[in-house]
């Protein structure tokens, strides 16, 4: 029922746990295949698979295509008809596969599913969920698709495969927020699509400050978006909203850097906006990138707390 694509390229431990996980999902009793894509790592690291109980395929690259190019490529090689991604550093929990089962049973006219995820700060040590908002169809998020990601990353999708081939695939020229360039291009093209929100964290990522990384690059963020800015010739009035977005993007590829760097950009979404939040950003971005976290940390925690009552 399900192909979960993972792309890897030089973690070899990552990928290990990420696969090790994955043999919860078996207890499901659900159809699932898991395609890893090795995405011409310089290091030669093809998992023992005998220790898994679920259907594999490892294919490795011959060039380095990126994580798009390497997402397709397992498309390409998918045997089921719903698609899941997920990153070798993250993880879906086990009730996953039948959540999702059961809402595509109850939801047959229903192409993409989305839900929310965990983020865990590894070095900050912390974690928090996510809030997308539901939508009920493509064409309901124009009005904020270039705004915000309504839907977040890769792994919080569930889509059918033939939507995916429909829709052209991941645009591989892109280094950075491919994924988030997939949902405009899904919006532009099929808004009378139905979408359906699942609210459960079905996720776990982990992100880590301060470690190199090609999607959260500055130069790949600011190219990607003056991409979308000129493939889809935006309109006078989407560009003004996209402009606060690309700052608060731009933002975030170095603020997980800790580069101060930061500051510039949360001004400049403040002088869109004019919402004060990016203006404190701003102020803590140049006194002391580590700030932001930590108002993030006793944020998640106080949330956490009321939650919890």
């Amino acid at each position: 029922m399900f192909s979960i694509i993972i792309p890897t390229y030089n973690r070899p431990q990552e990928l290990k746990v990420c696969l090790q996980s994955l043999n919860e999902l078996c207890a499901t009793h659900i159809e699932f295949e898991v395609i890893v894509i090795d995405d011409c790592s310089t290091i030669h690291y093809e998992p023992d698979f005998s220790e898994y109980q679920f259907n594999y395929q490892y294919i490795r690259l011959p060039v380095n295509q990126g994580p798009s190019g390497a997402r397709n490529s397992g498309v390409l090689r998918a045997r089921y008809e719903w698609l899941m991604f997920l990153d070798d550093d993250d993880r879906f929990e086990s009730n996953k596969l039948s959540v999702a089962a059961e809402m595509i049973e109850n939801n047959k006219d229903c192409e993409f599913f989305y839900h929310p995820a965990f983020i865990h700060m590894v070095n900050e040590n912390y974690t928090y969920q996510t809030n997308p908002k539901s939508y009920h169809s493509f064409g309901d998020m124009r009005h904020v698709i270039y705004n915000e990601n309504p839907v977040g990353g890769a792994p919080n999708i569930i889509i059918s495969k033939s939507l995916f081939l429909r829709a052209g695939m991941l645009d591989s020229s892109m280094k950075a927020i491919e994924d988030y360039e997939l949902i405009i291009r899904l919006v532009n093209k099929f808004p009378e699509q139905k979408s359906k929100y699942i609210n459960v964290p079905l996720t776990r990522c982990s992100y880590v400050t301060q470690k190199s990384s090609v999607s959260k690059s500055y130069i790949n963020t600011k190219n990607s978006c003056d991409y979308i800015r000129e493939k889809y010739s935006l309109s006078e009035f989407d560009n003004k909203v996209f402009i606060k977005n690309e700052n608060l993007m731009c933002a975030y590829s170095l603020i997980m850097n800790k580069d101060r760097r930061a500051a510039q950009f949360y001004l400049r979404a403040f002088m869109c906006s004019r919402n004060t939040v990016f203006l404190a950003a701003a102020v803590m971005s140049v006194l002391y990138p580590e700030a932001i976290f930590t108002v993030k940390k006793i944020i998640s925690k106080l949330t956490e707390r009321i939650g919890d009552r």
